[in-house]
């Protein structure tokens, strides 16, 4: 494909190229917003699939969407792009621009902008390349990083490099507060970079990649604390919370009724259903809510007796496998790895008195690893409640 020809003049010149936007989340929301109220050009949007949210699983739009929407944007959707993107190669383009999208381009709609494909990314490339530049930056406990403009190619994150808008991580820090830094620093960095690019005044650099560092896709473990963790591992993982003051609000509410409306949350924290739906949505996948059901009363089923037994192992190594084994039994319905003179505390139910010895003699103790058992009866459950959800005070 042939290029255009541009001289650029002014910004006014950059406003008027057709720019073909990729994104998704509330970040990449934020610079699509400011884009189209400064005027620029934006012909398309492309964005992940609506996804189920809620105990309805109502489909509910990104972020993006909802901007390109209330803008009057046209929106592209695509399961698997790389599969479904020939649709999007008849439209007239000047520049791809992307910013957390969720999906890789391929290589044909890289080469369909007259002018170039670019990517705002969420590190000071070449470190931390890939999917989580934010958390992983937090996480590494850095002190500084920021977004970078740079070309997009085939590899990731591998192109060159025309622009860095660069950010303080203060100790303070969490992961909602450096992303709402670095969504500023996205939207900065393109609009004060993109002239010079178009204009071919800034040839951009190329990486060194004896210098790339990668992030990976952070999973639920990643964000546990340990007892092994020294303090500033602890302080890092904290500061990668992704909840704010409306998460624990509305975590307040449903710890006290998982079955309340929807409508209800939003009227009492003074937002729309589907805020609600999103931010829900978020919560579950981020591993802070876990489930939500209703709960079984074991008497109605027989089982009588509630004990907590504490397990005394031959060394604290074999309590993962001492965990599977307690897997098969499935009147063990938790189990910890504790301190104090146990190694683990299990709480199981039991039919009766002879139930339990059975429990105990014959499918614990036999267990490779477990020295010796003491079991705790309980007479009464007194208390049973989620945890205090507390918003921080402004």
């Amino acid at each position: 494909m042939k290029c255009k020809k541009y001289i650029i003049i002014s910004m006014k010149d950059i406003k008027d190229l057709k720019i073909l936007y990729f994104g998704t989340p509330e970040i990449s929301s934020y610079v699509l917003e400011n884009l189209l109220n400064d005027g620029f050009n934006i012909i398309g949007v492309v964005t992940q699939i609506d996804k189920p949210v809620g105990r309805k699983g109502i489909l509910t739009p990104s972020k993006v969407k909802e901007v390109a929407l209330k803008h009057n944007i046209k929106v592209y959707q695509f399961t698997k792009l790389r599969n479904e993107f020939e649709s999007l190669l008849s439209l007239d383009v000047d520049i791809i621009l992307t910013l957390a999208y969720g999906q890789i381009i391929p290589h044909e709609l890289l080469m369909l902008p007259s002018i170039g494909a670019y990517n705002l990314h969420g590190s000071i490339l070449p470190s931390l390349r890939g999917a989580s530049p934010i958390q992983t930056s937090l996480l590494n406990g850095d002190k500084i990083t920021g977004v970078t403009l740079m070309k997009m190619v085939d590899k990731m994150d591998a192109g060159r490099m025309f622009y860095v808008k660069k950010v303080n991580i203060e100790d303070d820090d969490n992961y909602t507060s450096l992303n709402d830094k670095l969504k500023v620093a996205a939207y900065l960095c393109f609009k004060e970079g993109i002239e010079d690019v178009v204009s071919k005044v800034n040839l951009g650099i190329i990486q060194d990649e004896t210098k790339a560092t990668f992030t990976k896709k952070i999973l639920k473990e990643d964000e546990l604390l340990s007892f092994f963790d020294d303090a500033t591992t602890i302080n890092n993982k904290i500061n990668m919370e992704k909840i704010d003051n409306l998460d624990k609000k509305i975590l307040g509410i449903l710890s006290k009724n998982a079955r309340i409306p929807f409508k209800d949350v939003a009227a009492e924290c003074g937002v729309s259903r589907a805020a609600i739906h999103q931010r829900v949505q978020h919560l579950i996948e981020d591993g802070v809510i876990t489930g939500s059901g209703f709960d079984v009363n074991p008497k109605s089923l027989g089982y009588t007796t509630c004990t907590y037994v504490g397990i005394i192992l031959e060394k604290g190594s074999m309590y993962k496998e001492v965990v599977e084994r307690l897997q098969h039994i499935p009147e063990i319905v938790e189990c910890h790895f504790t301190t104090g003179p146990y190694t683990m505390l299990a709480k199981l139910y039991a039919r009766d008195n002879e139930q339990l010895m059975d429990l105990l003699n014959n499918q614990m103790q036999t267990i490779p690893g477990v020295v010796s058992t003491e079991t705790l009866i309980s007479l009464e459950q007194s208390i049973k409640r989620e945890v205090p959800v507390k918003i921080e005070e402004n």
